[in-house]
């Protein structure tokens, strides 16, 4: 489970050290830092651009023009 929304949910909300956060989500340290980056670089920009910002909670593609999207599972 390598997404960006469980890679924000560990890091940021529950604290996890990248380690433990890597080893949940079944990534090396090196994934979840890229996955992180993305996921972090989505959400300024969609906050700064005072864009939307679409979670997909399917996994899947959702909405064919959103302004960010991020999957989450």
């Amino acid at each position: 489970m390598s997404t960006p929304i469980v890679s924000l949910h560990f890091r940021d909300l529950e604290g996890l050290y990248q380690a433990e956060a890597a080893a949940r989500m079944g990534v090396s340290r090196t994934t979840l830092a890229r996955i992180l980056t993305r996921a972090r670089r989505t959400v300024t920009a969609a906050l700064i651009g005072g864009e939307r910002l679409l979670l997909d909670t399917d996994a899947a593609t959702a909405d064919p023009e959103p302004d960010h999207a991020i999957q989450s599972p």
